[in-house]
């Protein structure tokens, strides 16, 4: 141990400097406004106030996460993974922490452990420690040291699917039981921790084994097709819950809002010009005689082919569900496994400056991302600042009500308040994210803007709330869509921001909603409290019992 801990130190090092990065400055922000802090915790995009909002519905009881929203969707299925959420929450919960604590922990541990892993992917694969350092330097500083700082995805996630690439590294060359064991169990276990690392996986795994079948007709499947059998058995749970949710009969306008669009043209541009510098450089090499055709280069070969695969299958199917985006760190890091593999079997690699320009090079490339994010993570934004005013008021609700109670506030109230309590609430804009009936988030949505003026600018700007992203992924495809097409002399009809029939329905509604009380509108469903900042909200006008009041903050009980 000794000894693999002098030869390994510098990664070690290196892993503790990445936590220390993460970590850190999020405390340097709190320390920055003082006394203002009242436990409010800085936030750098809303997808964090979803994974928080995830993990404090796990301390509810509600480990399947149906919707960590709305009380009327707790016992159904999850839309997404669950398990992550669980594992990173569940047992720290056992010391007292809160949700904001136990994430602040995950930033200190989780960026080690991936740093340690992507070292010892590229290790496996090269043999090479400075190459392998670089490799941890490229990725998790240069290119991800934002993504890797948001738990549970990427920065649990993808522990599993560098887990898994360490194994087939490994069965590929040892071809030991073993291996093949570990294999099969991560991969099953990979269907339950995020849809996009399994797909991408299981398309990886298929042209790996084509490829092979095509090249050595010897080439014995059977260890892998056992292995992958058993993933499947492993998997069977999601796919159960999956058939469940698509028995839903507001099942696919669900994925709609998630960004399912219809196209079967090619996207992931960046992706696939990446992949294609690199399958060029495999040909060169190969020419060169610098590598042999061998299951680990095949492996390598057949994973930046799956990138390019992945992001465009629904050139087949015709449904693309945010692929680009979402299959971007796994392609990424795989063109970037096979690159290095192939840099490392060059002359270049063997030369004494190499080194120390290579990374003078990933420096300079990612030192301004990295300091922008440090400071970026340091900084109190005044928006979060203020914020500090709910922090009492919070308190209060999680101590003075039942659990899963329902408050009705404002966008921001809402979005915070799921994640420091253990109350519901009535809308917000992460609600449609899960399964619920397009009429109904339409019906919310207008119900929790009742005193806001409706007209076309006001939907455009909170079409998310709505629509979800459908509509904003469809005009995205087409902008990348006819910037290939202009290229090639030809062009495609822009699709509208959003159909003009559908924003007339959102107003004929309103009408519809403004035409009665606040208090009828809000019959038909589960409403405990209501939270009003005055400050705010000064148009609100309502009846109900004043329980609480707190400068210009008030809750009433309905």
């Amino acid at each position: 141990m000794i000894s693999f801990l002098k030869k390994h130190y510098l990664i070690f090092v290196f892993a503790f400097l990445l936590s220390v990065f993460t970590f850190a400055p999020q405390l340097w922000a709190i320390n920055s406004i003082g006394d203002n802090f009242s436990g409010i915790y800085p936030v750098k995009s809303g997808d964090e106030l979803y994974y928080a909002a995830r993990a404090h519905e796990v301390l509810d009881g509600h480990e399947y996460i149906s919707n960590p929203y709305l009380y009327e969707y707790k016992d159904g299925e999850p839309v997404q993974f669950w398990l992550s959420d669980y594992i990173l929450t569940k047992p720290l919960s056992l010391f007292a922490l809160d949700v904001y604590q136990i994430y602040f922990l995950h930033d200190f541990i989780l960026p080690f452990i991936l740093a340690l892993l992507v070292y010892f992917v590229f290790f496996r694969l090269t043999g090479n420690k400075l190459l392998s350092l670089a490799s941890v330097l490229f990725i998790n500083a240069a290119l991800f040291l934002n993504l890797f700082s948001r738990a549970p995805s990427p920065q649990f996630n993808f522990i599993f699917f560098l887990l898994l690439t360490w194994l087939f590294i490994s069965l590929n060359r040892h071809k030991k039981k073993k291996y093949f064991i570990w294999a099969s169990i991560i991969f099953g276990f990979l269907f339950h921790i995020y849809t996009y690392y399994w797909t991408f996986y299981l398309v990886w795994v298929f042209i790996f084994l084509l490829l092979s079948k095509l090249y050595n007709k010897k080439f014995d499947l059977s260890p892998y097709i056992y292995m992958t059998l058993g993933a499947l058995i492993i998997s069977i749970p999601y796919f159960v819950s999956l058939f469940k949710n698509m028995q839903l009969s507001y099942y696919d306008e669900s994925i709609y809002r998630l960004g399912m669009i219809d196209t079967h043209f090619p996207s992931g541009l960046k992706i696939v010009l990446l992949a294609f510098f690199v399958l060029l450089f495999f040909l060169w090499a190969y020419r060169k005689k610098l590598f042999t055709i061998n299951p680990t280069s095949i492996f390598l070969f057949s994973g930046v082919l799956a990138a390019v695969v992945s992001v465009n299958q629904h050139i087949i199917t015709g449904k693309n569900l945010e692929f680009s985006s979402h299959y971007l760190l796994p392609s990424i890091f795989v063109i970037c496994l096979a690159f290095f593999y192939l840099l490392n079997k060059t002359s270049f690699a063997r030369k004494k400056l190499f080194y120390p320009l290579m990374f003078a090079l990933i420096v300079l490339f990612g030192y301004q991302s990295v300091i922008a994010e440090i400071k970026s993570s340091a900084t109190f934004k005044q928006n979060q600042i203020a914020w500090q005013k709910y922090g009492e008021v919070f308190r209060w609700l999680d101590k003075n009500t039942s659990k899963d109670s329902v408050v009705f506030a404002n966008e921001e109230v809402t979005m915070l308040l799921p994640t420091y309590t253990h109350n519901n609430v009535f809308y917000n804009r992460h609600a449609n994210i899960h399964f619920i009936p397009d009429e109904e988030v339409y019906d919310r949505f207008l119900i929790h803007n009742y005193w806001q003026d409706i007209d076309e600018d006001f939907l455009y700007q909170e079409q998310t709330s709505i629509w979800g992203v459908h509509y904003i992924d469809t005009f995205g495809h087409w902008k990348s869509k006819n910037s290939i097409l202009s290229k090639l002399g030809m062009s495609s009809e822009a699709p509208p921001m959003i159909p003009a029939e559908k924003v007339e329905d959102i107003l004929k509604l309103s009408d519809e909603v403004k035409a009665k009380s606040f208090e009828d509108n809000i019959s038909k469903y589960q409403v405990d409290y209501l939270l009003w900042d005055k400050s705010a909200d000064s148009t609100w006008s309502f009846s109900g019992d004043l329980v609480y009041r707190n400068g210009d903050i008030y809750i009433y009980k309905f």
